[in-house]
């Protein structure tokens, strides 16, 4: 290639093209368009050629110095050192991960976009004082070095600055001289002095902007002497967000309060008044400019590092209020040591608002929404544990839909019975009348107790076992779990309001200020003071509000109660989460007429038994009594006392009758817990069960369950209708009284009716036999009915009695002459079939003899007096071991009309009969008075002799005659039969 041969990349950087081929146009095809659009439409002449022509020069060098830009800005960009400490700036902008070119751009001194407070925030941000006074002294070594060039530069260009001024005037003077000349000769001026004058200014401002980074270097220099000097005689100012952190971080709040206070005072020092002869600091954009009131009055600088000492305050303030209002689950309420320094620390940091209010205000927030959160879930539990029983199905003959009364057998496991002295069972063993200790200590099931909740530990005994079906215990132990959880937001919520009282009563006001008197930082500083006062002062409109919050959330509690108390079992089914979530949210929940049905009660579970309700209902009054009237003992007003005095009244009597309709459901089937089993034997007399002899009767287990259930759900209404004896007035309110006479007279009914249940499931048993009346099933009826007449009612009576200083047992109570009709019908049929059955044996054996004719060798006994007296054996045996009492009434009944029958039986053979049959007869009579022996009664005796004197006809020397004939007759049969008969000795 020849030297003046050009390759296409050569041509195209000289002519600025894209392609040595443009086709389309300039601008499109060039990679570099000057911009002379303003001398489009000039024509070029004398006077605008040089200023075109500038123009032209502008542009070229323009692009020359973006071309070396471009070729060279990588590597000075890249060798750019921090002028603070020598580092590349790329490298610690890496470090930063700002990737941006734009953005790069303002960290570079060396550009246009520098800014001067970004570069010292970020790159230089952990710097301490030592170390920005290290760079500032490398900073000024530098400019020292810089004024050092600039001085050399001038030097050694100055002369050809004389060189060029001394041109430049002499060019001035021919230019004048030439237009003078023009003027006097006539022509007009080619080169006008002003346009020249013109033209040697621009050139004058062109030097200038060129001399302009050497005068600002200078500028510079002595601001960054002023900015270091006056950063060092306020050292202390500006080290104070470091320290304000330091003492944070141990933290030491006194020193952190005494040094922001020393920081406000400095902070006052720097305002025109005190700093008058600071003109000037470091401007934020790098730029020359005045400095000495950027805002508020203040330095800029001074307000930079004012507003990081206010975002340090800002944060532990908001640091301080977090530790003060925690959310926490359960709620839980810290002690005023330490909540009041909290708020006290909260006064020092400059809270605007009143810490008081914001601690109020945050938890009833907080309270009410752990109310509804908690009462909403665990009342959606206890829906769905009533859907999952009353989804188990029931067997179609079960006429009690699915209620389990099997329980009722391990009642004495539960509790013992209570029985009085003056009854004389001496095998009995009295226990404490009170149904809490005795249910204390008696019975519960394994209830988990976590910490927080309500001390039920005296609940539990050894008692494990089940009182009910797992399924309505799991129901039971939710509801008492909600009971208690309303128990614990309670409690809580009365130590919160206790703490509102002394706000309100201005208590702990007075302890935050007489602490701050102590404070050395508020020594002497009564204005301080003051203003703390001022702020902690709660008005009576404030004071106001903080009550009728308090109202509003006793209420909503009361509400939720009612709700849940008063719903019946369909309609506690509906309940939708959320529906009661404010306290006039439900006004009324309308109010289902009772029938007495265990249904009408939505507190009980589907299916439970009584035995349950006496075991659970106690658990879940107790602590709902007691914060109930707390609650309302803290008077916060009058509608919640009257609101708790309703809720108590209906809780009261909702509970009472859930216990009276279970027991009087459950009573009316105990007959079919009847085994028929002989639980217990009791003293027995020949008369009755007072008697001192050792004959003992039996019973089952029905008498001794009957007892427990009407002991023990005695006691506990007695519990529930006299609860206010065990809690105290307190600010002279007392939520539950006295009962009424009405609402005892209505115990009294249910009382009434509960026994004459027992007398119904006796019947019911009693009925299933009435076609074979003589059995064991109807001796321990008899003996049950006995027992429970003389023992069982008269103790539940008197239990009655005692617990609710009644008079029950000296009314004439019609339910001891039924049970008398009972008793009496009932054995009227056992002997009625015994009867039958001794005709029938008397009538087939009599009328086997020939009695006329008859005539014997042995005169034995005839088999129809041996058969009945073997059936009365028989009898004998059947209540010998269950019901001996009965064998007095059965043997004087079954002689007196064994021997009527004989006497009407003999009657149409009077003067008929042989004399061997006369013989027989007395034989059979004698032989039949001698074996009933003491048994004998004297109607029998009085039936017979009337008898043989009837077949005599009344003839007594012959009757006396043949007594004595037969006498030794008679004994021998005696002798023959001891062993056969000797149940009657």
């Amino acid at each position: 290639m020849s030297g003046i041969q050009l390759n296409e990349d050569v041509l195209e950087d000289f002519y600025n093209l894209k392609t040595v081929n443009p086709q389309t146009s300039w601008n499109a095809d060039s990679n570099y368009v000057y911009n002379l659009s303003k001398w489009n439409n000039v024509v070029p002449d004398s006077e605008n050629s040089y200023d075109a022509l500038r123009d032209l020069m502008a542009e070229q060098k323009k692009l020359s110095e973006e071309r070396s830009f471009g070729k060279s800005g990588v590597n000075s960009q890249n060798n750019l050192l921090d002028p603070l400490n020598n580092d590349h700036i790329m490298n610690l902008l890496q470090q930063l991960h700002i990737d941006s070119d734009e953005e790069k751009a303002t960290y570079l001194i060396n550009n246009k976009k520098f800014i001067a407070n970004k570069f010292l925030r970020d790159v230089h941000n952990k710097d301490s004082f030592e170390d920005l006074n290290a760079s500032l002294n490398n900073l000024d070594s530098i400019i020292e070095e810089q004024s050092n060039d600039l001085k050399i530069l001038v030097q050694n260009n100055f002369t050809s600055y004389v060189k060029i001024k001394n041109r430049l005037d002499k060019i001035y003077n021919q230019f004048a001289k030439n237009v003078n000349d023009n003027n006097s000769n006539g022509e007009n001026s080619n080169l006008d002095i002003d346009e020249l004058g013109k033209k040697v200014d621009e050139s004058v401002r062109a030097t200038n902007l060129k001399l302009k980074p050497i005068m600002d270097t200078s500028v510079k220099i002595k601001n960054y002497k002023m900015t270091k000097q006056f950063i060092e005689e306020n050292r202390q100012f500006f080290d104070l967000p470091r320290l304000l952190k330091k003492y944070l971080e141990k933290k030491d709040f006194s020193s952190f309060i005494i040094n922001y206070n020393k920081g406000l005072e400095m902070l006052e020092s720097f305002k025109p008044q005190d700093n008058a002869n600071f003109t000037q600091q470091v401007p934020d954009d790098g730029s020359d400019a005045d400095v000495s009131r950027p805002s508020n009055n203040v330095p800029k600088i001074i307000n930079m590092v004012w507003k990081q000492v206010e975002s340090t305050l800002d944060n532990y303030r908001k640091e301080t209020l977090d530790t003060l209002l925690t959310h926490s689950s359960p709620v839980k309420i810290e002690s005023q040591d330490i909540f009041l320094p909290l708020m006290s620390k909260l006064l020092d940091l400059k809270e605007s608002e009143n810490p008081i209010l914001k601690w109020i205000n945050f938890y009833f927030d907080d309270f009410e929404s752990q109310l509804n959160t908690t009462s909403d879930h665990l009342l959606q539990r206890i829906i769905d544990a009533q859907k999952k029983i009353n989804n188990i199905g029931i067997d179609e003959n079960d006429d009690m839909d699915g209620v389990n009364i099997s329980y009722y057998l391990s009642i004495n496991q539960l509790f013992k019975p209570i029985v009085y002295e003056d009854l004389n069972f001496e095998n009995k063993d009295g226990s404490s009348s009170n149904i809490y200790d005795s249910y204390a200590n008696s019975s519960s099931e394994n209830i988990s107790t976590t910490n927080g909740r309500a001390d039920i530990s005296s609940a539990l005994a050894s008692y494990h076992g089940l009182t009910d079906t797992p399924l309505v215990v799991e129901m039971w132990l939710s509801i008492w779990r909600y009971i208690t959880e309303f128990n614990n937001i309670a409690n809580v919520f009365i130590q919160f309001w206790q703490h509102i009282e002394n706000f309100l009563d201005g208590t702990y006001q007075t302890n935050i200020i007489n602490e701050k008197k102590k404070d050395n930082i508020l020594i002497g500083d009564v204005s301080i003071l003051d203003n703390i006062k001022r702020t902690l002062a709660l008005s009576k409109e404030e004071t106001n509000e903080i009550r009728i919050k308090g109202d509003n959330f006793v209420r909503l509690i009361y509400k939720k109660l009612i709700f849940f108390f008063q719903a019946s079992q369909a309609s506690l089914s509906n309940f939708t989460p959320g529906q009661i979530s404010k306290a006039d949210s439900v006004t009324s929940l309308k109010q289902e007429k009772d029938t007495g049905s265990p249904l009408d009660y939505g507190f009980v579970p589907p299916r439970a038994n009584g035995l349950g309700c006496v075991r659970y209902i106690p658990l879940i009054f107790e602590p709902f009594l007691k914060f109930v009237t707390q609650l309302a003992q803290l008077g916060i007003s009058t509608s919640t006392v009257d609101m708790a005095r309703s809720l108590v009244s209906l809780v009261i009597d909702r509970s009472i009758g859930a216990i009276s309709s279970t027991k009087l459901r459950d009573i009316s089937n105990f007959y079919k817990l009847e085994n028929w089993e002989v639980y217990a034997s009791v003293p027995e007399g020949t008369d009755n069960l007072n008697s001192n002899t050792t004959m003992e009767c039996g019973v089952t287990q029905f008498p001794e369950i009957v007892l427990l259930v009407q002991q023990y759900s005695i006691k506990v209404i007695r519990g529930i209708l006299f609860s206010f004896e065990k809690l105290p007035i307190i600010n002279s309110i007392s939520i539950s009284n006295y009962p009424s006479k009405q609402i005892l007279t209505g115990v009294e009914v249910q009382q009434i009716v509960s026994m004459e249940a027992v007398l119904e499931a006796i019947l019911k048993n009693a009925a299933k036999d009435k076609d074979n009346p003589r059995n064991p099933h109807t001796i321990l009826t008899l003996t049950n009915l006995q027992y429970i007449r003389e023992f069982t009612f008269p103790t539940v009576l008197r239990c009655f009695d005692e617990s609710f200083d009644w008079e029950l047992r000296s009314k004439p109570l019609e339910i001891f002459n039924l049970l008398g009709k009972m008793e009496s019908s009932i054995f009227g049929n056992y002997l009625s079939d015994l009867k039958i059955s001794l005709r029938n044996v008397l009538e087939e054996r009599f009328h086997q003899i020939n009695w006329p004719v008859y005539s014997s060798n042995s005169f034995r006994v005839n088999d129809y007096i041996i058969e009945a007296l073997m059936m009365l054996i028989n009898v004998h045996s059947e209540c010998y071991r269950i019901g001996p009492q009965l064998i007095n009434k059965i043997i004087k009944e079954t002689q007196i009309f064994i021997s009527r029958y004989l006497f009407e039986s003999f009657k149409p053979f009077v003067g008929n009969l042989s004399s061997d049959g006369l013989l027989q007869i007395t034989v059979d009579i004698m032989f039949f008075q001698k074996v009933l022996g003491p048994y004998l009664e004297q109607d029998t005796q009085v039936t017979l002799k009337a008898c043989l004197q009837n077949v005599f006809q009344n003839n007594m020397d012959r009757l006396d005659r043949c007594i004595n004939e037969t006498s030794p007759i008679v004994d021998s049969n005696l002798e023959r039969t001891s062993i056969q008969f000797a149940a009657f000795k």
